[in-house]
């Protein structure tokens, strides 16, 4: 067949997949549109793996019309947003780049949609940021009553702070499953799928070593002290948080290549131990993780060094 003509077909068969979902999250009274985060990527994913990005974009524009047209106003922003992430990641698997990098990519891109739900269109799509953080706050108050220490979380962490956290966490959890879901969708399709590179070849950037450890220290710093503006106070705990997970699992990731690569007989305690340190010294093990990446401990590990 001609491929502008294969083309053509293929974009035409993603636009009838698109609109029978939007029209059966119509018919369902919007029950379907919880799922469409996840399955809405999947057909401009296909297309534009296998046509690129350029090709893609009449596609997409065709694809936001009928979901305006035929979808609700909350359907019809996930849906447009899902199939730019579609096409976004899509397009990297056309263009041969490493999976590691469409995977934060995908995820970077998820948490925008989210922070673009919550803070921007929020009137338009139904959102209610009010309700949400009166949630935020009971889920506080009961944790707060239910502390063995008297702790009083409130004055730890606000209810904004707890909001926007899990407004990145459900970006990145989103992002993954996009990213998952592509991996297997493209494999089934004998479509070229992304390039991954086993995790003891990957070595993060040195600078993101010293930008952890910042927010390391400015979530140690903004747990006990208020910043004038609480939107600054979220902000910073959020990227507090994030940064101190990050070193924390690079930490990890360090020890399962260092600790094997100088002490070979403490392979059978690895798991046990990196257990014990990450529930119980989980400051160590960010320390480490810090080490690991802005030293020379994978580089030596990797050659045999030790």
């Amino acid at each position: 067949m001609n491929r502008n003509i294969r083309k053509i077909s293929d974009g035409a068969m993603m636009l009838a997949i698109l609109g029978a979902a939007v029209l059966l999250d119509r018919q369902l009274a919007g029950l379907f549109s919880g799922y469409m985060l996840w399955l809405m990527p999947m057909p401009m994913v296909f297309y534009s793996a296998k046509y690129g990005w350029k090709d893609s974009l009449p596609v997409l524009a065709a694809a936001a019309v009928i979901i305006l047209i035929f979808g609700y106003a909350f359907t019809a922003f996930y849906g447009i947003v899902s199939c730019v992430i579609g096409v976004a990641y899509g397009s990297g698997v056309y263009e041969k780049k490493e999976g590691r990098i469409l995977l934060l990519r995908t995820m970077v891109l998820s948490v925008i949609m989210e922070f673009l739900a919550a803070y921007v269109f929020a009137s338009v799509i139904g959102y209610d940021i009010t309700a949400e953080m009166a949630d935020y706050e009971k889920i506080i108050e009961m944790f707060s009553a239910n502390s063995s220490a008297g702790i009083d979380l409130s004055s730890m962490i606000s209810a904004r702070t707890l909001f926007v956290m899990s407004i990145v966490m459900l970006g990145i959890l989103e992002g993954y499953i996009t990213h998952v879901l592509s991996v297997i969708l493209l494999k089934r399709l004998n479509l070229p799928t992304v390039k991954s590179s086993p995790v003891r070849d990957w070595y993060p950037a040195k600078w993101t070593g010293y930008a952890g450890i910042v927010c390391l220290v400015m979530n140690s710093y903004l747990t006990f002290n208020k910043l004038p503006s609480e939107a600054l106070q979220a902000a910073g705990q959020t990227a507090g948080f994030f940064g101190s997970l990050y070193l924390a699992l690079l930490g990890i990731i360090g020890m399962v290549i260092v600790i094997p690569a100088k002490y070979p007989s403490m392979k059978g305690w690895l798991l046990p131990l990196i257990f014990v340190l990450t529930i119980g010294f989980m400051p160590l093990v960010s320390a480490f993780g810090f080490l690991y990446i802005t030293t020379d401990l994978h580089e030596r590990a990797v050659k045999g060094e030790f």
